[in-house]
């Protein structure tokens, strides 16, 4: 709705002003922006910087623009959310919770207030408030050239890069650096600093050849059933199954081997869950209730005499649908958790305080739109939760 709004406007209005947080070009209001077309009519434009989230590909379009500025640097921080359109005789504006990305115009739950008025009378005051606001914004800010954005580039790619490794490292009373504060590419970054990333990525893509060239996880022999679930044992000579698959780099996710009833449910009760894995779809969206619908037919896997833990749940999860579920297990809890301030995670919230979080990430939500298929981006998206494991498992 917020979004609809502010594309009409943007193409109705003669004169635009706007001043926002952090901004992207991922999404529709900014590719408007972005057009020569409408560039002209851009009276306005401040952009926030703080933390470097806002993208430098969407600020270069509008260097030298007399109108645009950025407040660089994150003092003081700039957090304002103010879109006003005019024309001759009328004027619009909307001020609220959108930030210029995607998932403030098109998917997050957000909150604004559209207000508009005449060229007169008590609407003509309302309307010179706005302004000066704007203008007064746009003061504090300079403005967007090359060597410039050049220097916040650099700066940015640092802060990215150090941020995923700050929120990974264990602290004592103290909170570690949230997600909302990177992006895709340093998400990027962070894996391939990660030790393993490659290992991981062979060992989902096959993971998911195998259940997709069978009717699924009951058809598979015991020793498939096994590697999927993470049921390895020790195996210091890396030797060789017959499946061709080496048995310890099935181990790179965590071990389940502790879970003694997991062992009797995958070999003797495999179509039961087969039966819970079939109530993930294979492809499009996931759903609470699909997550919910799993865990009561896994329940009766385990003939319901014992209870299991969300590592044995979330481990299977992960194999059939990695780009929506991250196995949690004890190399990677802590972390986790920290990074993403969630409480102790159950079987009960995980859907929340697991799938939810990284659903709402900025280096998720924000490639939605256009999400990369090829190369090292591409496979990475399609196992985009699973390979959080790169970052915030800890072997020491």
């Amino acid at each position: 709705m917020i979004g609809r709004l502010s594309r009409e406007m943007l193409r109705r209005g003669s004169r635009i002003s706007v001043a926002v947080a952090w901004a992207t070009s991922h999404n529709d209001v900014a590719q408007v922006l972005m057009l020569r077309k409408v560039q002209p009519k851009i009276a306005r434009l401040v952009f926030g910087t703080t933390n470097g989230l806002t993208e430098p590909a969407l600020l270069e379009h509008f260097i030298g623009h007399p109108g645009a500025r950025a407040i660089w640097g994150n003092v003081p921080m700039m957090h304002a959310k103010v879109f006003l359109f005019e024309s001759k005789r009328h004027w619009s504006a909307l001020v609220g919770s959108s930030n210029l990305t995607g998932g403030g115009f098109e998917r997050n739950i957000e909150a604004g207030v559209f207000v508009s008025g005449g060229a007169r009378g008590a609407d003509a005051e309302v309307l010179g408030s706005i302004k000066k606001f704007i203008d007064d914004v746009y003061q504090m800010g300079d403005p967007i050239t090359a060597k410039r954005l050049g220097e916040y580039a650099v700066t940015r790619k640092k802060t990215m890069k150090s941020m995923p490794r700050k929120a990974a490292r264990r602290r004592t009373g103290k909170a570690s650096t949230e997600l909302e504060s990177f992006d895709w590419t340093a998400y990027v970054n962070a894996i391939k600093k990660s030790d393993g990333a490659e290992e991981r990525l062979d060992l989902l893509e096959t993971a998911q050849r195998w259940l997709r060239k069978t009717d699924g996880f009951a058809s598979l022999n015991n020793k498939k059933r096994q590697l999927l679930a993470g049921l390895v044992i020790r195996n210091p000579r890396h030797e060789e199954t017959a499946e061709g698959e080496y048995e310890e780099h099935w181990a790179a996710f965590g071990r389940m081997t502790a879970a003694r009833a997991f062992w009797t449910a995958v070999n003797e009760h495999g179509d039961q869950v087969g039966k819970a894995l079939a109530a993930i779809p294979s492809r499009g969206e996931v759903s609470e209730r699909n997550y919910l619908d799993f865990i009561a037919r896994l329940k009766r896997a385990f003939a319901g005499k014992v209870t299991f833990k969300i590592a044995v749940a979330s481990r299977l999860l992960m194999m059939k649908r990695p780009d929506v579920f991250f196995c949690l297990n004890s190399k990677n809890q802590h972390s986790f958790r920290q990074a993403y301030g969630a409480r102790r995670i159950t079987i009960e919230n995980y859907w929340r305080q697991v799938v939810e979080r990284i659903q709402g990430s900025p280096w998720n939500r924000d490639m939605l739109m256009s999400p990369p298929k090829r190369g090292l981006a591409g496979r990475l998206w399609r196992n985009r939760a699973a390979m959080l494991d790169s970052i915030y498992a800890n072997w020491d």
